[in-house]
């Protein structure tokens, strides 16, 4: 079972449904639920499917505000994604979530 930290917003976002992909850095980690940690809140989501790849690759026009809901587009959204995770480099996991 998966455990993300995640950022207020974004956990807010998780728990009302409008964010139904998480994006991580790195190898998908192991297991069917994703727990969300945001200070000592706590939500578990099914994990319904999780593709790795180039940001590029994942982060798409059809699935941006899934990712990140406040986006006006895509590049908005890859900025956003910048500055969380600091680069757009390397290898990332989105997890659908439902």
């Amino acid at each position: 079972m998966p455990l993300f930290r995640t950022k207020r917003e974004y956990f807010e976002w998780i728990k009302s449904g409008a964010k139904t992909i998480d994006l991580r850095r790195g190898k998908p980690k192991k297991g069917d639920v994703a727990v969300f940690l945001c200070g000592r809140e706590v939500l578990r989501k099914k994990i319904i499917l999780k593709k790795t790849g180039k940001l590029e690759d994942i982060l798409t026009e059809e699935n941006y505000r899934q990712v990140v809901p406040n986006s006006k587009s895509i590049t908005d959204a890859m900025e956003r994604v910048r500055s969380l995770f600091g680069t757009t480099d390397g290898e990332f996991t989105a997890y659908q979530i439902g």
